[in-house]
């Protein structure tokens, strides 16, 4: 084969270029190449490229045959400033009293800063001064600034959402300075509600989305606010607030769906308000409301999936809405009902999660399902059954956390999972398993509580922690330990609701640790510091019972604060303060139980009442009165056992109710 010389590949390169050329050439001109040597041609294009880059050429060109881009193009001198200036001045309003010396520098400098500043715009604009275009120089100069503007907020946005979920105060700081920059864009508002929401900070968060109310420009955008404000007063504890929201949410979504029956979006948003609508009322206690918000929702899904057999969310948005009815379900006591929605939801999970190896999401919502499955099975009784299900999520949770180690949400998931397989360990009396359970939940949730220190929800599952190893010191018989996990944990739940006195959570939690210091005050036989304990858990549950009196956790947290109190009168020997404690339990349960029929913890709630007035009555010596407190407490205890076949702890108490009873009467003969 005969060599190629360096002139072989000259000739090859120029034939490229050629072609290359008479490629980007109009098919009708392509035909007067023909008769013109290859050579030619290069000659001319590179001829040509040259003189277009040599700038007097290229300017020469432009002042001949476009005058304006030519006066554009030409940088500003000392001779346009002193335009600018004659403009100016030429230009004021003659009844104008005269500026001062300081106003007209800052005139000067701004003049100046335009004439030097070469940009596009600014060269534009001292062209239009010096035309006599004053307004048209502004108009300018006013695009330019918006430009920049929402180039820098864009930039601030990219900055906050690259840090959600890794650094919350940066992302929040991030959305700060978007929003300070464009206030007027909706969604730069909405996403700092939810920032400042992840921080804790209810009040800021409230101020954000109140803020969008007023820059929404379509009918979604309003009701992503509405529904945004919802979630923020759900979450302080007002739920006749967040009903309103989520009740003018629904109003809008149900016209856009009407208007628009063939889109998914607005078919998902209607779901969505039906969704939120539900879960007001499941907290507000009404399982019948709840449910029927829930089943509209899994209508829309079922519709939708059925149509989009392909579509993922359509699919996932299915799996979620039968997890919902699955949770009022379990709530209701149907553990039967619960369990075949979370197996629904599960069975779709299983699918995608097979279809969609690489999401993580997809992934996630398997560990879900196995995590709500496990539950279930736990409250029936079937320990083996639940730790088979909580190791299934567990699995999946730490190969998330493994591939995605700087995921917040990942290390979190796995340290729920830590803290559920340490409460089997505790149940089946492994308090060693137990314990390392929770402290390996401990461990990553102080990481993330250090790695993200405003993050809200990282400071509460680190009190949650020092709870469960608390109680298992406490349990252990270990009190000092079980002290100083509860102190901890006070400490930080104090500063959270000191930080956010909004935030109904917040208070329930401060109320829940200083219930545990009283315990453990109890246990060591200090009556009064228990007392002082649950008599403050006891003012921050009539607070929030009277700011929220639609919600059944808020009215049962202050039932237990009156029980608590009674328990501690009881020991202390003073019957008759023990008895009024012990009676505004039982009307606060009573009022639950009447207004909550299918709330089966409400009815046993209502028959631990009568046993406590019945245990009270018999110490006392009132035989006949404890007799009918129990008497009473039968027929509940008796209903929950057979209403719930597989719930061991309705049959258990049947059982000791049954077993009190019987001593009382045969005493009393």
């Amino acid at each position: 084969m005969q060599r190629q010389t360096w002139l072989d590949w000259l000739v090859l390169g120029l034939n490229a270029a050629y072609d290359a050329i008479r490629e980007r050439t109009p098919e009708t001109l392509r035909p007067l190449f023909d008769p013109i040597p290859n050579w030619v041609v290069l000659a001319g294009a590179l001829i040509g490229l040259l003189v277009w880059k040599h700038r007097s050429i290229r300017t020469a060109y432009l002042w001949l045959f476009d005058r304006r881009k030519f006066m554009g193009e030409q940088p500003a001198t000392q001779a346009d400033f002193d335009k600018i200036l004659a403009e100016l001045k030429r230009q004021r309003d003659p009844a104008a009293p005269p500026l001062s010396a300081e106003t007209e520098q800052r005139r000067n400098e701004a003049a100046r800063a335009i004439v030097t500043d070469a940009t596009p715009a600014n060269l534009r604009a001292v062209r239009q001064i010096e035309a006599g275009d004053l307004t048209g120089a502004v108009v300018t100069l006013k695009d330019a600034a918006r430009a920049e503007t929402e180039a820098a907020a864009d930039k601030w946005r990219q900055i906050g959402d690259l840090l959600r979920g890794i650094n919350t105060a940066e992302a929040r700081n991030a959305y700060q300075q978007a929003f300070h920059l464009q206030p007027d864009d909706t969604w730069t508002a909405i996403i700092l509600a939810e920032l400042c929401d992840e921080a804790g900070d209810l009040t800021a968060a409230l101020a954000a989305a109140n803020a969008a109310i007023h820059t929404a420009t379509s009918d979604r955008g309003r009701m992503v606010i509405n529904n945004t404000l919802g979630d923020l007063k759900q979450q302080s504890g007002d739920l006749d607030a967040a009903r309103r929201q989520f009740e003018a949410g629904l109003a809008i979504s149900e016209r856009l769906a009407r208007d628009n029956p063939s889109s998914t979006q607005a078919q998902r948003d209607l779901s969505v308000s039906h969704n939120k609508l539900g879960e007001i009322a499941q907290q507000a206690g009404d399982l019948d409301a709840a449910q029927r918000q829930f089943e509209a929702d899994l209508a829309i899904s079922e519709r939708l999936a059925r149509e989009n057999p392909t579509s993922t969310q359509a699919q996932r948005d299915l799996s979620v809405s039968h997890e919902k009815l699955g949770d009022v379900a379990r709530e209701a006591g149907d553990l039967d009902a619960a369990r075949r929605q979370f197996e629904a939801a599960l069975a779709i999970r299983e699918r995608l999660a097979h279809d969609n190896p690489a999401s993580a999401e997809a992934q996630r919502d398997l560990s879900v399902s196995h995590n709500k499955l496990g539950t279930i099975a736990q409250e029936a009784g079937d320990l083996n059954a639940a730790r088979r299900q909580f190791e299934a999520a567990r699995a999946i949770r730490e190969r998330l956390a493994h591939g995605n180690p700087t995921s917040a949400q990942a290390q979190r998931d796995l340290s729920i999972s830590h803290e559920r397989l340490g409460g089997i360990a505790s149940e089946t009396g492994d308090p060693d398993a137990a314990r390392r359970q929770f402290e390996a939940a401990l461990a990553i949730r102080e990481r993330l509580a250090r790695n993200n220190p405003t993050s809200a929800q990282a400071q509460c599952d680190l009190s949650i922690s020092h709870n469960k190893l608390g109680t298992i010191a406490q349990e252990a018989g270990d009190l000092d330990a079980a002290r100083r996990q509860f102190e901890a944990a006070l400490a930080i739940s104090e500063r959270l609701a000191r930080d956010n006195p909004t935030s109904a959570q917040a208070q329930r939690d401060l109320s829940v640790s200083f219930s545990k210091l009283g315990d453990i005050a109890r246990k060591i036989g200090d009556l009064d510091t228990a007392r002082h304990q649950f008599e403050t858990v006891l003012a921050i549950s009539e607070r929030l019972a009277r700011d929220n009196p639609t919600s059944v956790q808020t009215q049962r947290d202050l039932s237990i604060s009156h029980n608590k109190l009674g328990t501690i009168a009881q020991e202390a020997g003073d019957l008759d303060t023990a008895r009024l404690q012990f009676e505004a339990d039982l009307a606060i349960s009573q009022r639950l139980a009447r207004d909550n029929p299918a709330i089966a913890q409400a009815q046993r709630d209502l028959s631990v009442s009568y046993e406590r007035l019945g245990d009270l009555a018999e110490r006392a010596g009132r035989r006949v009165e404890a007799i009918r407190r129990y008497r009473q407490s039968l027929p509940l205890a008796r209903a929950l056992a057979e209403q719930h076949p597989d719930h061991p702890g309705f049959r258990r108490d049947l059982s000791e109710t049954e077993r009190r009873l019987a001593e009382l009467e045969r005493t009393a003969r």
